[in-house]
């Protein structure tokens, strides 16, 4: 329901009563450590969300053997965590341990490794380490299509990232390529209107305008618009993104009184 201090409050007291009662390695106090961490970390509070997760994962490797597919989810927790608090080299150590664990648990196909290949290109990116970013882009990709159908939504992730990455490198046609793999994808599960679909336009108009292509431009920039005003309160600072990329897209065009 999205309450998440009331949640907060309620683990909180099954945990107090259960360290009253049961010995601090006890396996039912994982799960009340990894509740919490999870209520902070959707509160944006990572250094306690870490704090509990660091706790669930001294339980867990006493009672699940050092290779449990499950130790390779709480590894992906916590690097996503520390990737949040901008400690870039510590979350990328715990997607490598995530991945060693789950090759060997689940085996080099399965479509967690894609996830986690994935976050790790993430955080290559966020680093500026674009060549690495694409590499474990492409991996995510390619372990993801042994397992899973090809038009997966996961995947419109994936050529979205790629994008991106491209989009960064000046390489803008191979970006605008993997855009429009990412959009006939997501449209094969969403309408053209639905919410996910605005960043999306707004990185294909970002391109276009890179292009020159101006009135291609327009065009995703006005889709982009129409869908923050169907989904958003009109005084939402997307849509005020949104108008000034129009209004750059028309001065480019010359047409300053559209502009303004």
């Amino acid at each position: 329901m999205g309450e998440h201090p009331q949640a907060l409050s309620f683990y909180e007291k099954a945990l107090k009563i259960n360290e009253k009662v049961l010995p601090e390695d006890h396996f039912e106090l994982l799960s009340k450590y990894n509740n919490i961490g999870l209520v902070y970390e959707a509160l944006g509070e990572y250094s306690k969300a870490n704090f509990y997760c660091e706790k669930a994962l001294k339980v867990k490797p006493k009672h699940v053997p050092l290779n449990h597919a499950s130790l390779a989810c709480f590894y992906n927790h916590l690097a996503l965590i520390y990737g949040e608090m901008g400690e870039y080299s510590r979350a990328l150590s715990f997607y490598e341990t995530a991945i060693y664990i789950a090759r060997k648990s689940l085996g080099l196909d399965h479509p967690n490794l894609a996830a986690s290949y994935h976050n790790i290109a993430g955080i290559y990116y966020l680093i500026v380490e674009y060549s690495k970013a694409l590499s474990f882009c492409k991996k995510a990709i390619e372990t993801h299509q042994k397992s899973l159908p090809l038009n997966h939504l996961s995947l419109a992730l994936f050529y979205n990232s790629i994008g991106l990455i491209n989009a960064n490198l000046g390489e803008y046609s191979e970006a605008l390529s993997f855009y429009e793999k990412s959009l006939k994808t997501t449209l094969e599960s969403f309408p053209e209107d639905h919410s996910s679909l605005a960043a999306l336009y707004n990185n294909m108009d970002t391109i276009y305008d890179k292009l020159q292509e101006y009135s291609k431009a327009l065009s995703f920039h006005e889709r982009a618009l129409e869908i923050h005003k169907k989904n958003l309160p009109l005084n939402h600072l997307s849509l005020a993104f949104s108008y000034n990329n129009i209004d750059l897209t028309y001065n480019n065009m010359c047409t300053y009184l559209e502009a303004i």
